[in-house]
């Protein structure tokens, strides 16, 4: 694995761009197979290498080898850089005849299936990478198409505090700042972590840490063949709010801060919540009794709210 850069930054709680905490670039050497990539002609290179979704012009690379009649195929491979020799695994691949029938529908590293002479269509599909190309078959051929995805992957890591924060429920947001999907949500992930594939290009991350108003924004530039690591500092705590009376199965929560409704529609004798720093109003509802106890939050701190007898 490459040498890896760790500039340090702190992703602010606020709907503004902000700078990471971490940001790790490494090599995907690991990730992918070593199995070469097909041989092939010269690829095309699409009109924008950072277009984000599907290429205006995809960018593969064709094949064709002499096979005798009725032996006819067609073979399909993908690697996420040009350069790359890395065979990208997990990659959905299907394949459509002149009348739209389908007649492949498959996830993994390479697919090939034998093909009467005529005209094709292949779609694949990689995380937020997806790629359709028309192709022919022609009499006596086999035909091979590697595609270039031009992707790297993203994960996005939440911590509470100084500490990893993945027992508690989160979701990422990322949505494209360039090209030609610029402004639309490209991946959405509720696992830390996650390998998310996406194209080359700028985009804007949005990670909400559990139910609350924990929320960081952050923007990361994804490169071809390259994993980004970003971890998100929430300057935020954990609060367990609990109900200690006899009729808990009937109970509901609110969260306010002020006369603002923070956190509604909890339901539970028990109920977890990530806010920012600062003085909150936990009111519960147990049938026919509402009671209310005010709570402060502490950036980093976990803190157990008890309502009831």
């Amino acid at each position: 694995m490459d040498a890896c850069t760790r500039p340090s930054h702190t992703s602010r709680q606020t709907r503004a761009p902000q700078p990471l905490r971490l940001a790790v670039f490494m090599s995907l050497a690991l990730l992918w197979p070593t199995t070469p990539a097909l041989p092939a002609a010269p690829s095309t290179t699409p009109n924008d290498e950072a277009t984000l979704s599907t290429s205006p012009a995809s960018n593969y690379e064709l094949g064709v080898e002499a096979v005798p009649a009725g032996e006819e195929t067609a073979s399909f491979a993908a690697r996420l850089t040009e350069t790359s020799t890395r065979i990208a695994r997990n990659v959905t691949w299907q394949v459509f005849d002149a009348e739209g029938a389908m007649l492949l529908d498959a996830t993994s590293s390479a697919a090939s299936l034998p093909l009467s002479p005529g005209s094709y269509e292949v779609r694949l599909e990689l995380g937020a990478v997806n790629f359709q190309e028309a192709f022919a078959v022609p009499p006596g051929g086999a035909v091979t198409m590697s595609f270039v995805l031009n992707a790297g992957v993203l994960r996005v890591l939440p911590r509470l505090g100084q500490n990893p924060a993945a027992e508690i429920a989160s979701e990422s947001r990322i949505y494209a700042l360039n090209g030609i999907a610029a402004g639309q949500l490209m991946s959405k992930s509720t696992q830390p972590g996650e390998m998310l594939v996406l194209p080359a290009g700028t985009y804007r991350v949005e990670n909400q840490l559990g139910l609350g108003n924990a929320v960081a924004v952050s923007d990361v530039v994804v490169k071809a063949g390259v994993v980004s690591a970003m971890e998100f500092d929430h300057n935020a705590g954990l609060i367990r709010l609990a109900y200690e009376g006899q009729d808990a199965s009937a109970t509901a929560w609110e969260v306010r801060q002020g006369e603002t409704v923070m956190i509604g529609n909890l339901t539970g004798p028990k109920a977890d919540v990530v806010l920012r720093p600062g003085l909150y109003t936990a009111v519960m509802r147990a049938g026919s009794r509402l009671l209310q106890r005010d709570f402060t939050v502490t950036a980093g701190e976990t803190g157990i709210v008890l309502i009831g007898q």
